[in-house]
């Protein structure tokens, strides 16, 4: 089986003093995103600041790092499409170049760093991102009075922006647990009877939570992430415990949210299109001829805005209401060009090669590695009906997974 190549983010974290403290700025990030935002974004940023910190440090590291490369080259990009849009169109040009949009995407580098290669390291981050989701309906939405609103059929977000962030959450939270049992990253656990009862009652909730919020792309992206996982867990010759989330199904498709679901899948029809799909409909069919004008590098950052401003069909409260296009592609295909999407394609090739390579050479635990098989679908899927990557909930789902997938690179063999 061949060994994996080197596989560090860049930089090495030192042990001694900082790695504690990193490790619990890291925890915060992933408790209080959306409870304790200023402390989430001021932990965020003391991260950024170590990592560029250790990377200074350990600069010839860095410089034969893909990663770091990807990252250099998302910054030149946005300078060079912030210039070009002062120069040939500059009314629609920033002050500023915003370098944190493509920046974002970059942060799975100090969640990976500073999750450590131990697997409790990326344990205890996901399992503190994961209790702060299924708290979500109690510390930002309404508790059992939206919890009960939900099952009666109302389309409920538990206080977040909308509820398609809700579901992207629940809908990949649902995944992990699925795919990756706890004793993979707590060995500890291997034979305890709380983690067995503990794990269906988790899958029951994060099912509850995906169809709750009632949104149909992702409940698209969900099916394809699970048929890619039980693809690949068949091309391995090993059957997936699909009772795991059909019993659930059943139970909620029994309950009055059953003809909720159904009449969500029931509510659009030719001639009668709910607003979220005649909008999506009327700005991509304007992005088309934005695109076509800028195929390369783009109209910069207020591109997308533009096109929202400049498509017909749509109200005057809807143009106000709305500044991206509903598709992370098409965001990124309008604001940065092809080579945005590139650079995008790019890192999620090159993670995914990494990730498979690790895998192959033992490190990566096989479930983990099932996990991001079925998180890319997820993901890909979903960014086509919503522009993910650039909210909040997006980003820090994206590090999260990415981040913690790639700290357990680093790791040891796996237990064979």
């Amino acid at each position: 089986m061949p060994s994996p190549t080197t596989l560090r983010p860049c930089p090495t974290v030192p042990a001694g003093w900082m790695a504690g403290p990193c490790l619990l700025l890291l925890l915060v990030w992933a408790s209080v995103p959306f409870t304790l935002t200023d402390m989430a974004r001021l932990a965020a940023q003391l991260l950024v600041l170590a990592a560029l910190v250790l990377s200074l440090r350990q600069w010839r590291d860095c410089l034969r790092h893909p990663l770091c490369w990807l990252l250099l080259a998302a910054l030149a990009l946005q300078l060079t499409s912030w210039g070009l849009s002062h120069w040939l169109h500059p009314q629609l040009a920033e002050r500023s170049p915003r370098l944190h949009r493509l920046a974002a995407w970059f942060f799975l580098i100090p969640v990976a760093l500073f999750a450590g290669g131990a697997r409790q390291g990326v344990a205890l981050c996901w399992l503190s991102a994961l209790l702060a989701l299924l708290l979500l309906p109690w510390t930002t939405g309404n508790g059992w009075e939206e919890l009960g609103r939900g099952i009666g059929g109302e389309r409920v977000s538990f206080g977040l922006l909308n509820a398609q962030h809700t579901a992207l959450l629940f809908g990949a939270a649902l995944l992990g647990v699925w795919l990756v049992p706890a004793n993979v990253l707590a060995p500890s656990l291997r034979d305890s009877p709380a983690g067995h009862l503990a794990r269906p009652l988790l899958i029951a909730s994060c099912l509850y939570g995906v169809l709750l919020s009632q949104t149909r792309g992702v409940w698209l992206a969900l099916l394809c992430g699970i048929a890619a996982a039980v693809v690949f867990r068949s091309w391995r010759g090993r059957r997936l415990r699909a009772s795991a989330l059909l019993l659930p199904l059943v139970l909620v498709m029994a309950s009055p949210l059953g003809d909720a679901v159904y009449e969500r899948l029931q509510s659009e029809s030719p001639g009668n299109l709910q607003e979220n799909v005649r909008v999506r409909l009327a700005t991509w069919d304007e992005s088309m001829h934005w695109i076509a004008q800028r195929p390369a590098l783009g109209w910069g950052g207020q591109g997308r805005a533009a096109v929202v401003r400049a498509s017909a069909g749509l109200s005057d409260d809807e143009r106000n209401r709305f500044r991206h296009l509903h598709s992370s592609y098409l965001d990124i295909l309008v604001n940065w060009g092809g080579a945005g999407l590139l650079l995008y394609a790019t890192l999620l090739g090159w993670l995914s090669l990494h990730f498979w390579r690790s895998w192959r050479g033992g490190i990566l635990p096989e479930p983990v590695f099932t996990f991001w098989c079925a998180f890319l679908p997820y993901w890909l899927v979903a960014n086509g009906f919503e522009s993910f990557v650039f909210y909040q909930s997006g980003a820090y789902l994206f590090a999260l997974v990415a981040g913690g997938c790639l700290a357990l690179c680093r790791g040891e063999r796996a237990a064979a």
